[in-house]
């Protein structure tokens, strides 16, 4: 596998702060890492997508790197790993290719392995609830207990959160055992 050895260049807003950092794996156009970046949050967005970059960038959420993380690892210094992993490989409007059979399959333990690499103080994922019941994700959550982290894994509603959607998601949240 290969590695993505540049230090990612944070920009303005943390080269000289003292700001929590996170990286948004998978971040899309950056949903996720606007609300990290309101709380307070530096920010750096990895996607493959140009067209996410281009989102991401005009509405000023952080730094960008375009990357595949299917075969690239991102390295740094965050405090906190967020991402979505693509879904599709659990969708329940996916009838054609599913699980291991998809190609974004991999890509979920991608997330795991940047969490183990990085040991940030705390990791989100979220994808859909489908996931949740899956040996693979059962794996990885045993795998992260192993690398020292203690995990919940709940459905929501983001209805019940305010959001104009009766979407259900699985959120993950993992915090480091060591971290006070």
């Amino acid at each position: 596998m290969r590695s993505f050895q540049e230090k990612p260049d944070l920009g303005a807003c943390c080269s000289w702060c003292e700001r929590m950092r996170a990286l948004d794996l998978f971040c899309g156009a950056g949903g996720l890492s606007l609300g990290f970046k309101m709380a307070g949050f530096c920010v750096t967005g990895v996607d493959i997508s140009e067209a996410a970059k281009k989102t991401f960038e005009l509405n000023q959420i952080g730094d960008f790197k375009t990357v595949d993380l299917s075969p690239e690892m991102v390295e740094g210094d965050f405090d906190i790993v967020l991402g979505g992993p693509p879904c599709k490989p659990w969708a329940t409007v996916n009838t054609v290719r599913r699980d291991s059979r998809h190609p974004d399959y991999r890509l979920l333990v991608s997330f795991f392995e940047h969490v183990e690499l990085l040991k940030p103080k705390a990791f989100i994922m979220e994808n859909v609830p489908a996931l949740g019941s899956t040996p693979i994700f059962r794996n990885m959550l045993a795998k992260m207990d192993q690398a020292g982290y203690s995990v919940r894994a709940e459905n929501i509603r983001y209805s019940e959160f305010g959001a104009p959607t009766i979407r259900r998601r699985l959120i993950v949240f993992g915090l480091r055992k060591d971290t006070e």
